[in-house]
């Protein structure tokens, strides 16, 4: 029976992938941070609105409001699905860096084992 084997080359080209999934996953942390930076600030936004209307009502300020509430709303699905893709995208990067390392391990009890 011959011994499973694993090509050195295809080594490389493994970890090469754990390091392109690990860069796409940061990618898609980022996105979430920057969309999530930009909801807190419509937020604060939204507030301050609300408190100059609180003050003194007026039909610009509202329309204002509503435009920046569904703004918010579009925001925060966009944020979901961001959150969605970079945990997919985390998924990607520890399948990938789990192969890698294995296979390392493989070839390096291989070749202790043919010393």
């Amino acid at each position: 029976m011959q011994q499973p084997t694993i090509d050195p080359g295809r080594l490389d080209a493994l970890q090469t992938i754990s390091h392109r999934e690990k860069s796409a996953m940061q990618a898609a942390q980022d996105e979430v941070s920057a969309k999530m930076d930009r909801a807190a600030t419509l937020r604060r936004d939204i507030q301050n609105i609300q408190r100059q209307i609180d003050r003194a009502p007026g039909e610009n300020l509202s329309k204002r409001l509503a435009a920046l509430k569904v703004e918010q709303k579009r925001l925060d699905k966009k944020i979901e699905e961001a959150n969605y893709q970079a945990e997919i995208a985390r998924e990607r990067y520890v399948c990938a860096s789990r192969l890698a390392k294995n296979c390392a391990d493989f070839v390096s009890n291989q070749q202790e084992a043919s010393r």
